[in-house]
């Protein structure tokens, strides 16, 4: 059975460095491209050092230092990229148009389009723990295989389909 695009998973793999209630801390490499992106400081991806760690939902019972695959569905990534990337900008041009239409001073509209995204970003970090029922990253535990032939960051596609 073959899966839609949107219900592929973005994978990565680490190791278990703590476990806390119904998640688990996984410690993961943190990927050379986040050294080249713009966002890095923004994102929470990229920190100092070579690892990062992630929350994530085991699937089975695990204990620390077990290798994992961590799981993100290509639907939560995207909801994610639109979350932190795409609603900010519709956000700023919506609240610059409507600014612009109710007073003829740009500089007003521009200040108050700029305003409004760090606003949003602040609601939207009062509301993460609501955001992490939908962005859920699921941790499968890799021992008893090889974890270093498991892909890292990549897109499940089966061209054949």
């Amino acid at each position: 059975m073959t899966r839609s695009f949107h219900e592929r998973p973005h994978v990565q793999c680490g190791t278990v460095t703590a476990i806390e209630g119904a998640t688990v801390k996984v410690m993961v490499g943190k990927l050379s491209a986040c050294d080249h992106c713009r966002s890095r400081l923004a994102c929470g991806v990229s920190r100092k050092g070579v690892y990062h760690t992630v929350d994530a939902y085991p699937r089975s019972p695990m204990k620390q230092g077990t290798p994992v695959r961590l799981e993100l569905s290509s639907r939560s990534a995207a909801l994610a990229i639109c979350i932190a990337f795409v609603l900010p900008v519709v956000l700023m041009v919506t609240v610059f148009a409507f600014i612009s239409n109710t007073t003829p001073n740009e500089l007003i509209a521009g200040l108050g389009a700029l305003t409004a995204v760090p606003a949003y970003y602040i609601v939207l970090y009062t509301g993460r723990n609501r955001l992490k029922q939908y962005l859920r990253i699921h941790a499968y535990s890799t021992a008893g295989t090889d974890a270093n032939d498991a892909p890292i960051l990549t897109v499940h596609r089966d061209l054949e389909s």
